[in-house]
């Protein structure tokens, strides 16, 4: 808890901090190494101190938008695993595709690596959710036991019906849905708060449509995200802690959504 104090000190919820942080095992699912098209970038060092800093035990590790991607993310999917291996007790590492290429020979091969899941973005890769290649990566997701962290926030405006027909369609699968699905939070909890495949990756959303999401989903099917480096990781922790305690969630609870919940899936 010491770690984390100096960002919840001055609040009157102090007490119930106290509870919620100590001996929490808090695990960041939602964050990136390497170079973005963008230019954003962050290092391996350069995660470690944020988790460091902010109390976070451990935390999914995926390529950006890539450069270097090419035609099947075969180099930036290789970076991940070699930072893995020099930190595996820190690190739950990812891969990523692009479905509208090369992908068939990289999801094979990935997945018989040490990868706990994939990442995929239909925004930067600019595909539809629920298209062929997707579903057949989906199918493939689901026979190999893996977890699909799928984008489903900033710039994408309807997002409810393809994740739930991803759902609905591959029952088994560990559906990890990023970013809560904002931009139709409201469709995207009515129809998939009851779904035993899917948690909710909480990342970048607004703080009131953080406290719906908490107020009207089980908490055990919502966990910690930060997307660090595009969003700090200190004031995603503080948001959701201070969003969970406005929707009365207990200390327990909170720390099961800071960790234990994505635990699950990850044993």
């Amino acid at each position: 808890m010491a770690s984390l104090a100096k960002y919840f000190i001055e609040n009157q919820n102090i007490g119930a901090y106290e509870q919620v942080l100590e001996d929490v095992n808090i695990i960041d699912v939602h964050t990136h190494i390497g170079k973005d098209m963008d230019g954003q970038a962050l290092s391996s060092p350069e995660l470690l101190m944020h988790m460091k800093a902010n109390g976070v035990g451990r935390a999914v590790i995926f390529p950006f938008n890539d450069r270097e991607a090419g035609k099947d993310y075969n180099i930036p999917n290789q970076k991940i695993l070699n930072v893995y291996k020099k930190n595996p007790d820190k690190y739950v590492p990812f891969f990523r595709l692009d479905p509208n290429r090369e992908w068939q020979k990289e999801f094979d091969k990935r997945a018989g690596q040490e990868f706990f899941g994939l990442k995929l973005h239909p925004r930067s890769q600019k595909f539809k959710m629920s298209s062929d290649s997707v579903m057949k990566i989906c199918e493939k997701v689901e026979k190999a036991g893996l977890i699909l962290l799928m984008h489903a926030g900033f710039g994408l405006d309807y997002v409810a019906d393809d994740l739930n027909r991803i759902s609905k369609t591959f029952p088994k699968l560990k559906f990890l849905v990023g970013h809560g699905g904002f931009p139709e939070l409201e469709k995207v909890m009515s129809l998939l708060k009851d779904r035993a495949n899917v948690m909710f990756d909480v990342s970048t959303m607004r703080i009131f449509d953080l406290v719906e999401l908490l107020k009207n989903v089980s908490y055990k099917k919502i966990v910690f995200g930060s997307d660090v480096p595009l969003y700090d990781q200190a004031l995603a922790l503080q948001m959701l802690v201070d969003s969970a305690i406005m929707a009365r969630q207990k200390p327990n609870q909170i720390r099961s959504i800071l960790g234990g919940n994505i635990e699950r899936w990850l044993k």
